[in-house]
């Protein structure tokens, strides 16, 4: 027989980082984090779309709100692009995102939150969504999920 033991701790603001290579027939690159704190799920996104050349964050109703317009991203084999954003379990809020060499302030964005019993856990997940009837895929590297990160 074993023992387990759990004791609940604050969660530290969180980010998701990783470097994608942009090919021809990509609709949206999506980040998207799970943080289950044992009480409840908070979900944060963040979007680009091809179609709008917009940026975006998952707000609180699930849905999608622009924050940064004009992002026409390079599309080539041997060219990377670098994602990251960051977000505060605790307060519901993101912090930043970061989209290459520029930074966007998102304190004041919420992130969707739900009741959802269940031991605490964090799900990361990065989405491609294609043009239809089209096998797309892109080359991800450097995926690095933080912890402690600063305000």
């Amino acid at each position: 027989t074993g023992t387990r033991s759990s004791r609940r701790v604050r969660a530290p603001q969180l980010g998701q980082e990783f470097s994608f290579q942009m090919p021809i027939g990509v609709t949206a690159v999506i980040a998207h984090m799970y943080v289950f704190d044992g009480a409840r799920l908070t979900e944060f996104a963040v979007r680009w779309t091809d179609a709008t050349d917009t940026l975006a964050y998952m707000d609180g109703l699930g849905g999608y709100t622009d924050f940064a317009t004009g992002i026409s991203l390079f599309r080539g084999n041997t060219v990377f692009h670098t994602l990251k954003f960051v977000a505060d379990p605790a307060s519901g809020l993101y912090v930043r995102a970061i989209l290459d060499a520029t930074e966007y302030d998102l304190s004041a964005a919420s992130g969707m939150d739900t009741a959802f019993v269940v031991e605490p856990y964090m799900i990361c997940e990065i989405h491609l969504d294609g043009v239809g009837g089209a096998n797309s895929s892109i080359y991800v590297d450097d995926v690095i999920i933080t912890q402690n990160e600063p305000a």
